[in-house]
């Protein structure tokens, strides 16, 4: 089921529960906010498809299905879709923490190791696993729109701290966390995944929930 939300921020930008149909656009938002992580992850865990060289369109499609699924913590019942004159506009999703969150699979996997170790540590808050803004919507104040929710969330939820994995290399980010409270608490190696990769370190923000 999804979120019961359906309130106006302002005058153009409104947030609701996400739905199954905006699974596609969930998964392309959430490739976004792990800057290709999570479409390398579909393309390489042989728990999603034993195919190989796997495109990114079947990828995103990988990560639909995946968001479709009403058994998983990361899927569209635990997210919140930004619109913006009734287009999709950014995402952010979010869950309680509990210790069978923890995916085996990605404890195991030397990439995701790093955020499942940060993960463990959230223990007794509100995980906040990924926000991200279409580049056309940028600069309307959306990512705070959308993390400002999440700390009513979990204040709903009677959570004392929201934790979340960012990258240090993602700057715009870390300055919006930085503007609502949020502090480095721990940080792992980032394992290069692909040759371009910048990011040195994942980097494990807390801030209270009030």
């Amino acid at each position: 089921m999804a979120l019961e939300l359906d309130h106006k921020v302002d005058e153009i930008i409104t947030l609701r529960g996400a739905k199954i149909t905006d699974c596609a656009d969930l998964a392309r938002l959430d490739n976004i906010a792990s800057h290709g992580l999570s479409v390398w992850y579909w393309q390489t865990d042989h728990s999603f498809s034993q195919a190989t060289n796997i495109s990114e369109y079947d990828a995103i499609e990988i990560g639909s299905q995946r968001m479709a699924n009403t058994d998983s913590q990361i899927g569209f019942k635990n997210g919140v879709i930004a619109l913006s004159l009734n287009r999709v506009a950014g995402f952010a999703t979010g869950f309680s923490w509990k210790q069978n969150n923890v995916a085996t699979s990605k404890e195991q996997n030397p990439v995701l190791k790093p955020v499942s170790e940060l993960f463990a540590q959230c223990q007794g808050g509100w995980w906040l696993d990924g926000l991200a803004v279409y580049p056309e919507f940028r600069g309307r104040g959306i990512g705070g729109k959308l993390l400002d929710d999440c700390f009513r969330r979990a204040k709903i939820e009677g959570k004392e701290k929201l934790c979340l994995a960012a990258e240090d290399s993602n700057e715009d980010a870390l300055s919006l966390y930085h503007s609502r409270g949020f502090v480095e608490c721990d940080r792992r190696d980032c394992f290069p995944y692909k040759p371009e990769i910048t990011t040195k370190y994942w980097l494990l923000m807390e801030a209270r929930v009030t």
